[in-house]
């Protein structure tokens, strides 16, 4: 029996957290988790959480890591843009380049990637949530470029449409919490 106060990137916990946590309460009955939503870094000394899911390029100095995913980014278009031909990534770098606040250099490492010239990238504006961008590539204001595993329904069902391959970024996904809370039993 325990109790673990989760802080968790707001679509993370939605697409992927949440429709794992039935199978956590069974495998650990007793259990209770409370999910809040953050986007900002945790300080564990100052705040009431236990643990924390974040993104981050490696482990962070001070606290306990423990790599849940390895992030891989994928070109999110709305499903009309399938018939509308072919999808090249020089097609895709004339469009308006929609991002993520907390990854604002992805579409950078995109265009490095492959191979084009930064100078050519129109970017259009910034989100601070995911869902949030999901939503502009739906109504037509650009394309995004989002981790897979935060839009594949929307990708298996057809509400959107994905014209390359998953581009591995340099971000994974992580539960982070402070030594001090390593015994404890949630």
């Amino acid at each position: 029996v325990g109790t673990l106060r989760l802080a968790t990137l707001p679509t993370f916990g939605s697409k992927w957290l949440l429709p794992r946590l039935h199978a956590f309460y069974s495998a650990h009955p007793g259990m209770l988790v409370h999910i809040h939503s953050r986007i900002e870094a945790i300080n564990f000394d100052t705040s009431e959480i236990d643990a924390a899911i974040g993104v981050a390029t490696h482990d962070l100095p001070g606290l306990v890591c423990h790599r849940l995913h390895a992030e891989e980014l994928v070109v999110i278009l709305p499903p009309e843009a399938k018939v509308d031909g072919h999808w090249n990534p020089q097609r895709m770098s004339e469009e308006v380049l929609l991002n993520v606040a907390n990854n604002p250099h992805a579409w950078g490492e995109w265009f490095s990637h492959h191979a084009l010239p930064h100078r050519t990238m129109r970017l259009g504006p910034s989100f601070e949530l995911t869902s949030h961008l999901i939503q502009a590539v739906r109504a037509g204001i650009g394309i995004g470029l989002v981790p897979r595993i935060l839009v594949q329904e929307e990708l298996a069902s057809g509400e959107l449409f994905s014209p390359g391959t998953p581009f591995a970024s340099q971000r994974s996904y992580y539960l982070i919490y402070s030594p001090r809370n390593e015994a404890l039993p949630s």
